[in-house]
């Protein structure tokens, strides 16, 4: 995800979010997640279709974290849909949640990535 998308689909646009104390968008300029493995997990969603759980390498502000995503996904024989959201924190990536005014005004620690992956077959 590079950091013009995410500056423009999330909150995080803002100069505080970006700057350098926070995401720093003026120097990293992506977020990455490499993945390692999927296994199922054994349990459903919340739609009823399998949890898999993948686990990677997620790399913010060029700190990389070993993470795992819970993902619902549901297959059939046109198309692929994973859903899920990894909760993390500032810290496993380095940094602190932005803090202003003695504390008045603050971010949570956690951080929510949320995954929505669409696939449709290819026509051939």
């Amino acid at each position: 995800m590079t950091s013009s998308s995410l500056a423009n689909h999330t909150k995080c646009g803002s100069a505080t979010e970006a700057g350098q104390a926070q995401l720093n968008l003026a120097v990293h300029k992506t977020l990455s997640f490499a993945s390692k493995s999927c296994t199922l997990s054994g349990q459903k969603g919340e739609g009823g279709h399998p949890v898999v759980d993948v686990k990677g390498d997620m790399t913010v502000r060029g700190v990389t974290h070993e993470v795992s995503i819970p993902l619902e996904v549901a297959v059939d024989e046109q198309t692929l849909a994973a859903r899920g959201v990894l909760t993390t924190t500032h810290e496993d990536f380095g940094f602190k949640p932005y803090s202003a005014a003695a504390g008045l005004v603050q971010n949570k620690p956690e951080l929510y990535f949320v995954l929505d992956v669409r696939g449709q077959r290819e026509a051939r």
